[in-house]
């Protein structure tokens, strides 16, 4: 899989996994998605790494479940940020393929 640093996720149509990462930064917290007006899955779930160059892996919460989103469709939702505390590089995977190319934007707030 090829993925480059992005300032949004980008799934094609037909994928599941993004095609791109979203790089948190040692001082930012990830809050919240902006969907797009329409979205095939019903839920993500979101892969992480230490390093761009490895595969990344499922997300888990602090009870040790897998951490999935319900989709809304053209719409914010919130992310609880102690999730992905301490990860650097984040995909996002659709639970089904998606019917055309998907946009999905990062809401980030910086903390000091």
């Amino acid at each position: 899989m090829s993925t480059s640093r992005a300032q949004s996720w980008t799934i094609d149509s037909g994928d599941q996994q993004s095609n791109s990462y979203i790089e948190k930064h040692d001082h930012d917290e990830l809050v919240g998605l902006d969907w797009p007006a329409a979205f095939t899955g019903a839920t993500v779930t979101f892969q992480v790494a230490d390093n761009p160059d490895t595969t990344p892996t499922a997300d888990h919460d602090w009870e040790g479940a897998v951490y999935q989103i319900t989709v809304n469709d053209g719409r914010t939702c919130n992310i609880d940020p102690r999730v992905f505390s301490g990860r650097r590089y984040i995909w996002i995977k659709s639970a089904s393929a998606e019917a055309a190319d998907r946009e999905i934007t990062p809401r980030f707030r910086e903390w000091r």
